[in-house]
């Protein structure tokens, strides 16, 4: 999903990660526009995203 909602920065973020943890969540460090434009690139990707942080971030979604 994030190379389709996010383009070269979604690929590179997934190039970048880890590995998955025993649930099979991956977690991506994403470079985003700013925080009004990633709150609603975030929210179509539903639950299958979680906001760790910067917490204003977080608490936008």
């Amino acid at each position: 999903l994030l190379p389709m909602h996010f383009g070269a920065a979604g690929a590179q973020a997934l190039r970048e990660a880890g590995a998955p943890d025993e649930d099979g969540w991956v977690e991506v460090e994403l470079t985003v526009e700013g925080e009004a434009v990633a709150v609603g690139d975030l929210l179509r990707l539903g639950a299958e995203a979680e906001v760790l942080g910067p917490p204003d971030l977080r608490r936008a979604v």
